[in-house]
């Protein structure tokens, strides 16, 4: 019965229960409050993510995720005082996203972070001129801007955000196939990361790179069916998790070593093989440490500010 009783609390001795740390009920209450919060009044709503701010740097983070996704202006202030005092991530994506153009051109020293570059660029680029620093953004991020901004692009760019992508690919350990058939050759679109980049590029409409693209694969493809560990494992009697363990990392082995062949883009390799080893290609969409080098803004110190700009 006491359950039952905890469960049906009602939401108005929750929050008050949060608010109180000497309640010795802060962590219970928080956890039935974040349950029910997608169901409570607005009202509520602010009175909890107020007193998240208010509270510890994990709550802090809880709310700034949900402010960030459901922007509300009447947390502008207490955004901007926290960003000020702390300079914490979830701050900083919230102002970048929410906050009127001026702020941000204004604070863009401090807003100009590993964490938030993208956002930057997706922020920014319809209002101004500047280069995007592709070497900051995975290749994802950097045709996701392309799609989203109408960024100009030509298609050596593209096939260079490509070639960094399957790179990054045919160097991760853990990467699989998304799914994989016994009776057709592998290919690189198996790869998530890949499934996703052909979709940028439909979305842009540049065929001739996919047609590239298509013509690589073909290439890795005869590659390693010219490789005698092929065939071993093609007719294994192994489970399908197992085939595509083994399946994905000798085709890897074989796009690494046809992308080594491949002359034209030999100057970006050392850039890829640093983006490599300061991070996996997983954590993309995760959080991450923010610059602290004092040039990491250089790229926005420069820019032209259009006439006229919606806020």
């Amino acid at each position: 019965m006491n359950d039952i009783y905890k469960f049906n609390q009602p939401i108005k001795r929750l929050l008050r229960d949060f608010e109180n740390k000497k309640s010795g009920k802060v962590v219970e209450s928080r956890r039935e409050i974040r349950r029910r919060f997608d169901c409570l009044d607005r009202s509520h709503q602010v009175k909890f993510l107020m007193a998240c701010f208010l509270s510890c740097k994990s709550d802090r983070e809880w709310a700034y995720e949900e402010v960030s996704r459901h922007w509300d202006p009447r947390f502008k202030e207490v955004i901007a005082n926290l960003w000020y005092n702390y300079h914490e991530d979830g701050a900083t994506r919230c102002i970048v996203k929410h906050f009127p153009l001026e702020f941000v051109v204004q604070e863009i020293q401090g807003l100009d972070g590993r964490e938030t570059y993208y956002d930057l660029c997706l922020r920014l680029c319809p209002y101004y001129k500047f280069e995007i620093d592709k070497d900051r953004l995975t290749p994802l991020q950097v045709l996701s801007l392309y799609t989203k901004t109408g960024y100009t692009v030509s298609e050596t760019d593209l096939l260079e955000q490509l070639y960094r992508l399957l790179y990054i690919v045919a160097k991760d350990e853990y990467t699989l196939f998304e799914k994989i058939d016994r009776n057709a050759l592998p290919c690189s679109r198996e790869f998530s990361q890949c499934r996703k980049a052909f979709y940028f590029i439909m979305e842009l409409q540049e065929y001739c790179v996919l047609g590239t693209w298509k013509e690589w694969d073909r290439n890795v493809q005869e590659v390693l069916c010219n490789t005698e560990e092929y065939h071993v494992v093609r007719n294994s009697a192994i489970s399908d998790y197992d085939y595509n363990v083994q399946m994905s990392g000798l085709y890897k082995e074989c796009l690494l070593r046809y992308l080594d062949l491949m002359n034209d883009f030999q100057h970006i390799r050392p850039k890829i093989q640093e983006s490599i080893n300061y991070q996996p290609i997983e954590n993309m969409d995760k959080k991450t440490n923010t610059y602290e080098d004092e040039d990491a803004y250089n790229d926005f110190s420069n820019l032209n500010m259009d006439e006229n700009i919606p806020f």
